[in-house]
Parts: C-alpha cells; structure tokens; sequence
C-alpha cells in the first residue's frame, strides 16, 4: 500500500546514511510505488523528501549494479514529474504581463539608447514586481529574488550537429526557481521587507551562453519588449489610480 509519509518518517529514523539504511529503505518501496496528485504544500513537502531519498538510493543502485536500479530511476522520475506539474501549477506565473516583466528585471541587458525609456523602466519595474508579490529574500545569501518563471538549466551532456559542432543540452527542473534581480534594481528594496522565498525553491544563475550545470540563458531584449513593457506600465499606472 502506497504511504509515502510513512516511507519518509522511516527514512527520517533510520541512522546512520549507509549500507544498511539503503537496503533497508529498497525494501520499502512499495510504500511509494504509487504516485497521488498533490493537492496541498504538506503533500509537496512529502514528495520533495521522497524525491530526495530516491536521488540517494539511485546513486546507490546505479554504483552497485542492484537489479532494483532501473525501478529506482523509474520511480524518481514518476515522483519529479509529479512535483513539477505542482510548482508549475501553484509557483509559475501564467500571465504575459508578469512573465515579460520578471525577465526584464533579471536580465543583464537594458535599453540604453534613449534615456527617457530607459528611466521610465528603471522607475516602474519594482513597483510593478512588488504589487503583484513577486519579489522575495533568499534566506541563504540575503539576496533578493525574482520569483515565478521557469526555464530549462544547462546539463552536462553536450550533443554534436552534422558540423561537428557541440551545443550543451538543457532541461527543466522540478523545483520551483528563483533568479537574482538585476544589481541596477537593488537600491529601490534596500529598505523593503520581503518574504523569504518558498522553501524548496532554488535560485538559478543566469548565462550569456553555454554555461555551468544548472544556469539558464540570459532573457533575449528584442525591440519588441521595449515596446510591450511600456503598454504594460501603462496600464499598470491606469489600475493603481484606479484604485
């Protein structure tokens, strides 16, 4: 019978993280062989855990050679596929305003060709962030982050063209993620308080091309965005008088 709180109170329990414990909690997976919609933080907060002891017990299986590799590794991804439709549902932003916004404010690049533009977005970006709740502290460093987007990080595998060229292959996470508001935004927060950012989220670091493990392409700025932020300013503004 599937009961992944009480695979995840056992796993708490049992001490210390070697040999024994790996066996021992092998023997417990049909406990959460079956995978139920998340329908509440508790439940996420279950399945993260249980999602970590099956990264764990991967790494053990796979190193050891156990016939329990391949269901371990099967298991995992059920269990990320699940929490990742959860944080998409409950952590990503769907609205084009917020999203356009989110990846002008953590972008290295900005207009800076005509100065009245460039203010008016310097001006209007973090109040704009802060009334829809998107700004938070991560607790770690005590830097502030854009909350509510989802990109694809860069893995380790690389994959080669007909050309013979290699381009870094990218893949979505799970978890919900974090990015660093750019440095030109930080003194309009100083003296705000913000909350600090879900538990479970993980800041990703940005990169102008192939980067590291982990980091997301920088934001593209086509004259477009220009364009497109100005009309959401717009109306911004017009809602906030209207209130």
């Amino acid at each position: 019978m599937s009961d992944p709180a009480a695979f995840v109170a056992l796993a708490k329990s049992v001490e210390p993280r070697d040999k024994a414990r790996n066996d021992f909690l092998l023997s417990q997976l049909d406990t959460i062989d079956v995978v139920a919609k998340i329908e509440s933080e508790e439940e996420y907060s279950v399945a993260r855990k249980v999602s970590e002891e099956l990264c764990s017990l991967s790494c053990y299986t796979f190193n050891h050679q156990s016939p329990l590799n391949d269901r371990v590794w099967r298991m995992e991804g059920m269990w990320n596929r699940e929490i990742a439709r959860y944080t998409k549902r409950t952590y990503d932003r769907k609205d084009p305003d917020d999203i356009c916004v989110a990846n002008y404010a953590i972008g290295t690049k900005h207009f800076l060709n005509v100065n009245t533009q460039r203010d008016y977005y310097l001006s209007e970006v973090v109040p704009y962030l802060l009334s829809r709740e998107m700004l938070a502290n991560d607790p770690d460093d005590g830097n502030i982050v854009v909350l509510g987007l989802r990109k694809k990080v860069g893995d380790n595998v690389y994959s080669l063209d007909r050309r013979g060229n290699q381009h870094q292959q990218y893949v979505s996470m799970a978890c919900p993620q974090a990015f660093y508001l750019a440095d030109r935004y930080l003194s309009q927060v100083k003296d705000v308080v913000l909350p600090d950012m879900p538990e479970g989220t993980r800041t990703v670091y940005l990169s102008s091309g192939s980067g590291g493990k982990g980091s997301a392409k920088t934001p593209a700025l086509a004259r477009s965005v220009g364009n497109q932020l100005t009309l959401i300013f717009q109306r911004f503004n017009q809602s906030q008088q209207a209130a």
